[in-house]
């Protein structure tokens, strides 16, 4: 197997693992809606386990562009769009085609995780100011009430 082909199974990996980590995150969007911490706690390990698979594939992508070009690239350098032009030097043009398809893949599938990330941040944002808001009332409450008894 030679190295693009290897390129080629990186981000096939890629791919697959940011799909289940998209069912993860409308999961975890799934617990929020329904308060239900168990689910939400599942949601966390899967998460973390699926972050480091991604991390993971995110290292073999770098040793293997490495050895491909026999230097680390700079982030500028690593991002797919700007890597397709110069992997096409070293591939056939089927290849060349595949890694293009799975770049567009990726783009739509971060955009799509970005989106869920963002609701379910929203989400967070807004049951945590529903506990302020209701402790302060009852605070309050409690606080009114010792005021209004009769010495």
């Amino acid at each position: 197997m030679n190295d693009i082909t290897s390129f080629i199974e990186i981000l096939e990996k890629q791919k697959d693992n940011l799909e289940v980590f998209i069912e993860v995150a409308a999961k975890k969007q799934r617990a929020l809606l329904e308060n239900d911490r168990e689910l939400f706690d599942e949601t966390l390990k899967d998460e973390e386990f699926y972050i480091s698979k991604l991390t993971r594939n995110e290292k073999d992508k770098q040793a293997l562009l490495r050895k491909i070009f026999g230097r680390s690239l700079s982030e500028e350098e690593r991002k797919l769009s700007k890597l397709i032009p110069l992997l096409q030097k070293y591939s056939p043009e089927e290849e060349g085609k595949k890694i293009e398809e799975l770049q567009l893949e990726l783009k739509n599938l971060a955009e799509k995780l970005s989106k869920i990330n963002n609701q379910n941040m929203f989400l967070i944002r807004n049951a945590r100011q529903f506990l302020i808001d209701t402790i302060n009332t009852l605070m309050n409450e409690k606080r009114a009430s010792i005021f209004d008894r009769k010495v």
